[in-house]
Order: structure tokens, then C-alpha cells, then sequence
């Protein structure tokens, strides 16, 4: 029975024919939709729109991780201030400790005497 259709196919030139113009116009067809869609999605200016978003971004992102480096170096500026602060604190307090300490000796002995 395959042999027959096989035969009467070949044979049949019309047939066979108007199958094969018919299955050639799908194919276009199809690659007519599928490039209507594909262009009604991502035409020439949404494109080009995008990558000036893309470049946009870029801009933004430079100038935030430019912010983050100079906050960053003021933070550390003013923790090396805090921390030169409390050095100068200690060190005054020391300076306030030892002469106290003089002080209290020497009236100390001046009440001894």
C-alpha cells in the first residue's frame, strides 16, 4: 500500500505540485510572522532606547560607586580624627592625673609638717 501512494505521488505531477507550493507558502508565512513579531518587539528604536538606558546606568552606577569612595575616605577621616581626640583627651587627662597627684603629695606633706 506504501508502494502504491508512493507511485501515485510521483506520478501525479499536479498534485504533487500544488503540495509543494502550498507547503512553500507556509514556510513563508511562518518566517513572515516570526520576523512581524520579532520586529514589533525589538524594532530599530527600542533598541536604541535600551542601550541608551544601558549607558544611562552606566552613569549612574559610576557616580554612586564615585559617592561610596568619598564617603568612604570621610569616614575614615573622621575616625582618624575621633581617634587623635582621644589620644589628646588621654593625654590631658594624664597631664591632669600627674599633677594632681604632685598636688596631693605636696599638701600632703605640708599637712605632715
Amino acid at each position: 500500500m506504501v508502494v502504491e501512494l508512493k507511485k501515485a505521488w510521483t506520478d501525479n505531477k499536479i498534485v504533487m505540485s500544488a503540495c509543494g507550493v502550498v507547503i512553500a507558502g507556509l514556510m513563508a508565512w511562518g518566517i513572515w510572522v516570526t520576523k512581524g513579531v520579532f520586529s514589533a518587539e525589538f524594532n530599530e528604536s527600542t533598541l536604541k532606547a535600551m542601550c541608551t538606558d544601558v549607558e544611562r546606568m552606566k552613569k549612574i552606577d559610576e557616580g554612586l560607586r564615585l559617592q561610596a569612595e568619598v564617603l568612604a575616605v570621610k569616614f575614615e577621616t573622621q575616625t582618624l580624627k575621633m581617634e587623635l581626640n582621644q589620644k589628646e583627651i588621654m593625654t590631658k587627662q594624664d597631664d591632669l592625673m600627674r599633677v594632681l597627684s604632685k598636688k596631693e603629695k605636696s599638701l600632703g606633706r605640708s599637712s605632715n609638717d
